[in-house]
């Protein structure tokens, strides 16, 4: 019998939100954290409420490039979740300085939506990905700085752009190329956070495509 009718697309949205929130849970950040996302759509409101489940957040800024569409962000995530969300000029703006950083825009070119040299504070990094070879959310840095990059399954490397960019650069090396599934078994572990003894960013990155 026909228990339910969900819509695929609020599914879709749903478990990759809920996919950056089951990997926050085993990168533990002390104290109140700051959260910057890229994109204002469906996608990023539940990357924002998932890792909102599981850290004790201070406060959030969002970056969109309609900026109708991040004061409205700003205003109604603020009033759902209970913290202060701000609208942010500019994408560096957004999450520069943040312990989290969410990227779950719309981009559709090469001029990727995140840069790894805003990331100097991130300890982790959810980038939703690409899903053609010719788009590009995170750049290369990106994954060339992360101490430990998590995907939902190794064939994310042949759907995503950024992957795919990131593979053929030689950056996934085995030692931390891993999957979600590994990360919560146990069979690997979040690297403990560097940044105090590096100029550079140690953060996790974790990227599927949608």
């Amino acid at each position: 019998a026909l228990i339910a009718m969900i819509d695929g697309r609020a599914i879709t949205d749903l478990r990759t939100g809920a996919a950056s929130g089951v990997v926050a849970r085993q990168v533990p950040i002390a104290g109140p954290v700051e959260i910057g996302i890229i994109g204002s759509g469906y996608q990023a409101r539940t990357q924002l409420a998932s890792l909102a489940a599981v850290y004790n957040v201070a406060s959030a800024s969002v970056y969109s490039p309609t900026a109708a569409n991040r004061e409205r962000f700003a205003r109604e995530m603020s009033a759902r979740l209970g913290f202060t969300v701000t609208a942010a000029a500019s994408a560096e703006a957004a999450v520069k300085g943040k312990a989290v950083v969410a990227a779950a825009s719309s981009n559709t070119g090469r001029e990727p939506a995140v840069r790894g040299e805003w990331l100097t504070q991130c300890r982790l990094l959810c980038a939703v990905g690409s899903t053609r070879a010719e788009q590009t959310e995170a750049d290369l840095r990106c994954f060339t700085d992360a101490a430990l990059i998590v995907v939902d399954t190794p064939r994310a490397t042949e759907d995503s752009g950024d992957l795919k960019a990131a593979a053929q650069a030689g950056v996934l090396s085995e030692a931390k190329f891993k999957t979600v599934a590994q990360l919560v078994a146990g069979k690997v572990a979040a690297p403990a956070d560097r940044k105090s003894t590096r100029l550079n960013s140690s953060h996790i990155t974790i990227s599927y495509a949608v």
